[in-house]
């Protein structure tokens, strides 16, 4: 997470705003559609990613001076206050309020990163008391650091965005560390916000599995949620196999996805390492060659867990819509498919072997 400050110097409400300080311009990607008095001051909140040749700020959120006294916004503090008490313990941290983050306690932690990616400035440090996520913008070491050190950091608190981080001045290794013993996470108890950070363990299937701004990205479908588990340097080190369709244990940083009100919306998971990733079991490695399931059965119950991977249908097309999805119907019922086709490639009519994850949305679809 990056924070820039500086005067509106463009805009197109809903999509972006232009942000100029002394040292140069960035785009904003910025969805609300609030209109800014050109010239007047922001400060803006967001992931840096590369994009057409110049970095942008994704997923932001756009404070101006006034809002700082909304009351769902507090002020992000400079510089420690030296006058306040040094705090040495992830949880002395944790269990501020944001207004009292937001005073800037001196803090020196010490403990063993288990996440950083260099592209969004995303570290996160966990010791015997908990973790929390270090905002590295305002760092002074010459290199970014890499998970699986023993660190110590220096800085001061601040009341970030969803809960109380870490504002980074120094830091400094020690050598490598293991990493702690993982809770295991519970999706009911995840949405709470309540493990924030924290290393956990998740377990179940692998959905897509995709490559974006040097970071691979497996969908993993837990039940009826769908996490994403994000690895961070893609070019060093590349996923070592196509995941899509195994049951795995994952290892990593719980992150949390919020709204510009630190109100929860829902979770992600930051993994340092393919290390981090256990496979329990594979779907077939050719799903076309499994036998084809009436569609009556996708839902019915399964021994031996095959109900958790793809399964292969074949029937009709009924209805193509505008999206490329389409329904399809054999003998015994009918679905609805979402895939990734080509609007306009699907025919009505068409006879069609698909393959995919069988879930509930509302209605059946595939």
């Amino acid at each position: 997470m990056a924070r820039v400050l500086g005067s509106v110097v463009s805009q197109s409400p809903g999509e972006f705003l232009i942000i100029r300080d002394n040292s140069g311009s960035v785009r904003v990607n910025y969805s609300v559609t609030n209109l800014f008095q050109i010239g007047s001051p922001v400060q803006a909140f967001g992931y840096v990613a590369w994009h057409g040749g110049a970095l942008v700020l994704n997923n932001a959120t756009v404070l101006t001076p006034n809002a700082q006294n909304s009351g769902t916004m507090t002020t992000i503090p400079v510089e420690a206050d030296k006058s306040l008490p040094e705090l040495r313990q992830i949880a002395q941290i944790r269990n501020l309020t944001a207004g009292e983050a937001a005073r800037g306690y001196p803090v020196k932690i010490r403990g063993v990163l288990t996440y950083a990616n260099p592209h969004d400035s995303g570290v996160f440090i966990q010791d015997s008391s908990g973790g929390i996520f270090v905002d590295a913008n305002r760092k002074k070491f010459d290199s970014f650091p890499e998970a699986l050190q023993l660190v110590e950091i220096t800085g001061f608190t601040g009341p970030g965005d969803y809960a109380p981080v870490i504002e980074a001045e120094h830091l400094r290794v020690f050598g490598e560390a293991a990493l702690p013993n993982p809770k295991s996470g519970n999706m009911q108890i995840l949405m709470t916000g309540v493990e924030d950070s924290q290393w956990i363990a998740l377990n179940g299937v692998v959905r897509s599995q995709t490559v974006v701004e040097d970071t691979t990205t497996l969908s993993l479908a837990i039940g009826d949620s769908v996490v994403a588990v994000m690895v961070a340097n893609a070019t060093n080190q590349p996923a070592p196999r196509n995941f899509v369709d195994a049951w795995v244990e994952v290892r990593g940083v719980c992150m949390t996805v919020f709204d510009k009100h630190r109100r929860l919306q829902g979770i992600s998971l930051g993994v340092p390492n393919w290390n981090e990733v256990h496979i329990w079991n594979v779907g077939a490695e050719d799903p076309f060659t499994l036998a084809v399931r009436p569609l009556n059965q996708l839902l019915e119950f399964h021994a031996g867990g095959e109900g958790l991977h793809r399964a292969h249908v074949r029937g009709t097309v009924l209805l193509c819509r505008a999206d490329g999805s389409f329904y399809l119907q054999d003998a015994t019922g009918g679905i609805l498919i979402q895939g990734q086709a080509t609007p306009g490639l699907i025919k009505v009519g068409q006879t069609l072997d698909v393959v995919g994850f069988p879930s509930i949305a509302n209605k059946w679809r595939f």
